[in-house]
């Protein structure tokens, strides 16, 4: 289902695109940017910084 959405969105499609990876490139992406570590965990439901 991501793989049809991303191709639908013309977005280039990794070899292995799934729930998990997305979410990983998320949280690198934010990290990149100097988001603090509260506000990315608020985003993605995490309850401890690791």
């Amino acid at each position: 289902m991501l793989r049809m959405m991303a191709t639908e969105a013309g977005l280039p499609v990794e070899k292995r695109l799934t729930n998990h990876s997305t979410h990983k490139r998320l949280v690198k992406k934010l990290r990149e940017h100097t988001i603090p570590a509260t506000e990315i965990m608020s985003v993605t439901g995490h309850k401890n910084v690791q």
